[in-house]
């Protein structure tokens, strides 16, 4: 059983004491101020830089929305905080109206009206902002959902070994909507401090003393939710990075259920299931329950000291001036500055920060790994430019490192075991090439720095007499069909599939290369034919019928090299001949190299390139080969081979 008791990894540094923070805090401002920074800084990105940073970003419509809810946000901000001043001169005129004359009641009479416009005003802003912000967050999402996708679509191949599409695309799904939430919630902290610094200028006219009060109290709990926002990250860290560790526990669990079953586990390992889920709960509500302790102890704290202020100040001055009208400001100014910045500390810690730090933190598993990065030109290739050579090429693959656990990494790549050792070897048109060895011992890798999916560690790979570093991707892809051992599919019809590669491919074209590929049988059996739909990675065929269909999409694709890793598994003789008499006919205009441990296809190949170790050990005809590799007298012999060659020639 995995240890659950080991410590979580931190995402972080250790958390600080509240003055450790301040001080660092402060040191960061003053860098800042300053234009200075340390070689060690590594502090996050702030909100209102993040959302300055996305508003750059912006495009078109969604910008033009985003600017309009703001206006409308502003001006909600700038009406909502002049009520204190019109509750001065609506109260303040209440003792004058009793005893006053017609005209003082006219004024009256306008004040009200005033105070019933301001709030049909300061309504009509807020629910036009509001409206505005539903329409912006939707045109967001579209926008910068779809320029996340085409970035993650150009990624290098080798990242998806590492992240399920389904994950990024939850990923993508949850940066995007929280990008929007952050942008609209800032705004309302603007509303606020706007509205804020209104009710201000007004108390300070009467009560100096009592706004720069409520101003510091304002600031000093401010800074003491950062300080606590920080320290719940940290927590909310080791807390995300534990669930995970449960959750692959348990998911690991559930899909070995037939070995749990066969090893008579079944209670075993229900209970230790339910274990890690009680111990994951109770560290979820350990974090929750001091997250609220904290955050209301601050609150009502905050709130007692104000309201026992504005009492004070608003008793004493009525006793004093007997003004209806001043104790209306005063109580009023101080009731939209405590409210104002209790609801700025709730948006802005509670919803801003989280959702930078969201962010943040998530933006991080969609980082291309260092180790990932590959050198990539702008070169592009002819027709022509089919041949492959191989000079001195070395490789061992890299390390990925978790990039959500790390905060700076700037050392040399880590790398494994070399897979490749000093291979060198030339492939023109002509015939197939047959690449054949033992498992793990780096045919598949062959192919895969053949079409860049990793730079290499030394030598180098050339296509056409370029170097595939000099290459741009969609160059390489443009000049290589592939067909990995791992086939992928859409959930469409079979013929969507077959012609994905080639939009523009004739019916006839069609159907020769499902002839090619051994098809047409089955095609001829499905209800729908080739608008057969295949379900999702092609679930709907038979494993056998999934990589004739991958062989004939990349028969139709038409490109001067064909790479094929173990394209044949399982099919029987006469689907391999088939397959075969196709290459064969690719091959006298095309580069075809096959990987294969199939004795049929290494017996038909016209050249044979034996792997073992990450060294090329043999390379010649089947017939020469037989007679020096030990490889292929293990599978067959020299007769054989000549069997298989004189049944081909008749089939």
């Amino acid at each position: 059983m995995t240890d659950l008791n080991k410590p979580v990894p931190q995402a972080r540094n250790k958390t600080l004491s509240f003055w450790a923070f301040e001080k660092e805090r402060w040191r960061k401002i003053m860098c800042f101020i300053m234009r200075k920074k340390r070689s060690d800084e590594r502090g996050d990105i702030g909100v209102f830089s993040l959302v300055w940073k996305i508003y750059k970003e912006m495009k078109g419509e969604a910008k033009k929305a985003f600017i309009q809810m703001n206006i409308y946000t502003i001006f909600f901000g700038f009406f909502d905080g002049i009520k204190p001043y019109i509750d001065l001169l609506l109260y303040g005129s209440l003792p004058a109206v009793l005893t006053g004359s017609e005209k003082v009641k006219i004024i009256f009479m306008g004040i009200v009206l005033l105070s019933s416009a301001q709030k049909i005003l300061s309504n009509m802003f807020m629910n036009k902002g509001r409206n505005i912000g539903s329409k912006f967050q939707q045109v967001y999402f579209n926008q910068k959902s779809t320029q996340r996708y085409k970035e993650i679509l150009d990624k290098p191949r080798a990242f998806f070994i590492k992240s399920a599409p389904e994950t990024i695309r939850g990923l993508v799904d949850s940066i995007t909507q929280t990008e929007a939430i952050l942008l609209i919630e800032c705004g309302y902290v603007l509303r606020h401090i706007l509205t804020f610094f209104v009710a201000a200028t007004s108390l300070f006219v009467i009560s100096p003393f009592a706004t720069l009060f409520i101003v510091l109290l304002s600031l000093i709990r401010v800074e003491y939710d950062f300080y606590w926002s920080n320290y719940f990250r940290d927590k909310n860290n080791k807390k995300r990075l534990f669930r995970a560790k449960v959750s692959a526990v348990n998911r690991d669990i559930l899909r070995n259920s037939p070995l749990v079953q066969d090893g008579l586990k079944v209670s075993k390992e229900c209970f230790l299931i339910g274990h890690r889920l009680n111990l994951l709960a109770q560290n979820e509500i350990k974090v929750m329950f001091a997250e609220t302790r904290n955050s209301l102890a601050g609150f009502y704290v905050g709130e007692i000291v104000v309201s026992l202020l504005a009492a004070f100040l608003a008793v004493a001055d009525i006793l004093k001036t007997g003004d209806i009208g001043r104790f209306a400001l005063i109580s009023g100014a101080i009731y939209y500055m405590t409210n104002s910045i209790s609801t700025i500390r709730h948006i802005y810690l509670n919803l801003c920060v989280k959702s930078r730090n969201t962010i943040v933190d998530t933006e991080k598993q969609l980082v291309t790994p260092k180790a990932l990065i590959r050198k990539c030109g702008d070169k592009e290739l002819s027709q022509n430019d089919n041949k492959i050579v191989l000079k001195n090429v070395e490789f061992a693959y890299p390390k990925i490192k978790d990039v959500t656990k790390i905060d700076d990494d700037k050392g040399e790549i880590e790398r494994g075991e070399e897979v490749l050792h000093n291979v060198s070897l030339e492939i023109k048109k002509g015939g197939v090439t047959v690449i054949a060895g033992m498992s793990g011992h780096g045919k598949s890798t062959l192919m895969s720095l053949i079409r860049h999916d990793y730079d290499v560690t030394g030598g180098e790979i050339l296509l056409g007499g370029i170097n595939v570093q000099e290459l741009s991707d969609e160059a390489i892809n443009k000049q290589i069909a592939f067909v990995d051992q791992n086939v992928h599919f859409f959930d469409n019809t079979l013929l969507y599939n077959v012609k994905y590669f080639n939009q523009n491919a004739s019916d006839k074209e069609v159907q020769d290369a499902l002839e090619a590929a051994g098809l047409t049988k089955d095609i001829a059996r499905f209800k729908d034919g080739v608008f057969h739909k295949i379900g999702q990675d092609g679930l709907a065929l038979s494993g056998g019928q999934r990589q004739r269909l991958a062989l004939a999409r990349t028969f139709l694709a038409d490109r001067p090299i064909v790479i094929m890793d173990e394209p044949t598994t399982g099919l029987d003789q006469v689907l391999s001949f088939k397959v075969m008499k196709a290459l064969q006919k690719l091959g006298k205009t095309k580069t075809v190299l096959l990987v294969t441990h199939n004795p049929t296809e290494i017996a038909l190949a016209d050249r044979v390139l034996v792997v073992n170790k990450g060294k090329i050990v043999a390379d010649g005809k089947p017939t020469e080969l037989i007679e020096t590799s030990e490889f292929l007298k293990k599978s067959m012999t020299k007769q054989d081979i000549i069997s298989k060659q004189k049944l081909f020639a008749n089939c």
